[in-house]
C-alpha cells in the first residue's frame, strides 16, 4: 500500500525528506566552524525537525557552556527536534539544545 504524506505533518516529514540529514551534514561541513563549541550559541533558523541542529550536535559535539536553539514558525515541526534531542544527556546538560517558536525574519534573540 503506498503511503500519502501530509506536508503539513511533522512527523511525515523527516520520513518524506530523507535527504534533509544528508543535505544539512554537509551544509555544516562547508561552515568551517570552530572544533569544539566552547561557549558558543548557534541558532538554526527555520530548523524545521532539526537536522541541522541534531548534525552539528552529531558533529562538534558538547561545550561546557555552549547552546544550540532551534526556532522554526510550526510548534510541531519544534515538537519533533525534542524528542530528538538524545536521552542521555545528563540533567544540566539537556537545556544543550532547546526549541523555540519564532519567525527567521522577526528573530527574538539578542544580538552578540
Amino acid at each position: 500500500e503506498e503511503k500519502t504524506f501530509k506536508w503539513s505533518s511533522a512527523e511525515d516529514y523527516d520520513v518524506a525528506t530523507p535527504y534533509t540529514k544528508i543535505f544539512a551534514l554537509a551544509g555544516i561541513a562547508d561552515l568551517k566552524m570552530p572544533p569544539t563549541l566552547q561557549d558558543s550559541l548557534v541558532l538554526d533558523i527555520a530548523a524545521g525537525t532539526g537536522n541541522f541542529a541534531m548534525g552539528v550536535a552529531e558533529l562538534y559535539g558538547r561545550g561546557e557552556s555552549s547552546k544550540i536553539i532551534a526556532t522554526d514558525v510550526s510548534k510541531e515541526m519544534l515538537d519533533v527536534v525534542s524528542m530528538k534531542v538524545p536521552r542521555d544527556l545528563p540533567a544540566d546538560k539537556q537545556s544543550w539544545i532547546t526549541s523555540q517558536v519564532m519567525d527567521g525574519q522577526n528573530l527574538e534573540v539578542a544580538d552578540n
